[in-house]
C-alpha cells in the first residue's frame, strides 16, 4: 500500500519544487545582464574645488529583476569629495529592460589634471559591478576683454558694453557655473 501513494506524492513534490529551482537558476545569472549604460559628468571640465555631478545609469538587459544596493563612487587617492554618498543605502530592484540612474555630487579637492573615481554597486546575489569614471580638472582661468564701452557711465544713459569671454579650457562654460570659493 505504501508504494501506491509513493509515486503520486513524488510527482506532487516535483511539481512544487521544480518551478522554485528554475526561478533560482534564472535569478542566479541575472546580475550578469546589468551594466553601466551611460555616465554623464557635469561640468565637462571642472575648475579646481568646483562642485559638479556624476550621473551613472545602470541597465538590466536580462529577463528577470535584479536587486542592486550600496552604489558608491570611490576615490583611491582621497582627492574627491562625494557630498551625498549615503543617499542610496536601500535595496532597489531593477526590472528587465529598465534603467536606474544614480547621481553623485562631487568636488575635486585639488589641482590634478584628471581624477579616476570608481563607480561600484552591489547586487542582491553578492556580485559587484565596477565602472571607472574620468573627471577632468583644469585650473586655467577664463579671460575677459572689453571691445566697446562708453567714455563715462551715468545712471540716466543707456549705452552698450561688449564683453568677450575667452575660454582656453577644453569644456564649455555656462552661467550656472561660477568659480567656487575655497574655504580656508
Amino acid at each position: 500500500m505504501k508504494q501506491k501513494y509513493f509515486l503520486p506524492t513524488l510527482l506532487v513534490l516535483l511539481a512544487l519544487v521544480a518551478p522554485a529551482l528554475a526561478d533560482n537558476n534564472a535569478n542566479a545569472g541575472g546580475s550578469s545582464y546589468v551594466c553601466v549604460s551611460a555616465v554623464t559628468v557635469s561640468p565637462e571640465v571642472f575648475y579646481p574645488y568646483e562642485q559638479g555631478t556624476v550621473a551613472v545609469t545602470l541597465t538590466n538587459n536580462g529577463n528577470c529583476s535584479v536587486g542592486v544596493t550600496h552604489p558608491t563612487l570611490l576615490s583611491a587617492t582621497g582627492d574627491l569629495t562625494v557630498v551625498n554618498e549615503d543617499t542610496w543605502q536601500t535595496l532597489s530592484y531593477l526590472g528587465s529592460g529598465n534603467t536606474i540612474t544614480y547621481t553623485f555630487q562631487v568636488t575635486p579637492e585639488g589641482t590634478a589634471d584628471r581624477y579616476y573615481p570608481l563607480f561600484s554597486v552591489e547586487t542582491k546575489d553578492g556580485q559587484n559591478i565596477h565602472y571607472p569614471v574620468t573627471l577632468k580638472v583644469d585650473a586655467t582661468d577664463i579671460t575677459t576683454g572689453i571691445s566697446k564701452k562708453p567714455e563715462t557711465f551715468t545712471l540716466d544713459s543707456e549705452a552698450a558694453v561688449n564683453l568677450s569671454l575667452i575660454n582656453p579650457r577644453d569644456g564649455e562654460i555656462s552661467r550656472n557655473h561660477s568659480r567656487p570659493r575655497r574655504e580656508r
